[in-house]
């Protein structure tokens, strides 16, 4: 009866840490998946869209000017009382900036953010960067 109720216990313990490694990467595909939109969309923006309405305008110095655009890749829905109005939380960061690229006269868009830790991995930075047509 130990021997069984010891097993159980272990088999429950070892499915729902495999469930959490499950969950959690499965965040990290959502999140890369997001991050990789946003950037497609800034970058059509900052290509496409009339010089008046692009999120960064270049100037002739070296650097770019505008202020990095920040949001959030995920938020997920609170849980709430009932009667009350469900709300967001606001997780995982992000900012685009864009910076001179190595060649004279293209620009880049670099999207930055943070990787939540788990168990025993440390929170990691990641970096996407695309260059811009001239």
């Amino acid at each position: 009866m130990l021997v069984s109720l010891f097993i159980l216990t272990l088999s429950a313990v070892g499915i729902t840490a495999a469930w959490r490694l499950a969950d959690y990467q499965e965040l990290l595909t959502r999140v890369d998946r997001r991050a990789e939109r946003i950037l497609r969309e800034y970058y059509e923006l900052q290509t496409f869209a009339p010089a008046d309405s692009r999120p960064f305008t270049a100037n002739a110095s070296p650097s770019p000017s505008a202020s990095p655009i920040t949001g959030y890749l995920y938020r997920p829905r609170l849980i709430t009382s009932q009667g009350s109005s469900g709300q967001f939380g606001n997780l995982i960061p992000f900012s685009i900036s864009m910076t001179n690229a190595t060649a004279p006269g293209t620009n880049q868009l670099v999207l930055t953010y943070t990787i939540p830790s788990y168990g025993t991995q440390a929170s990691r930075q990641v970096t996407k960067t695309v260059v811009l047509n001239p």
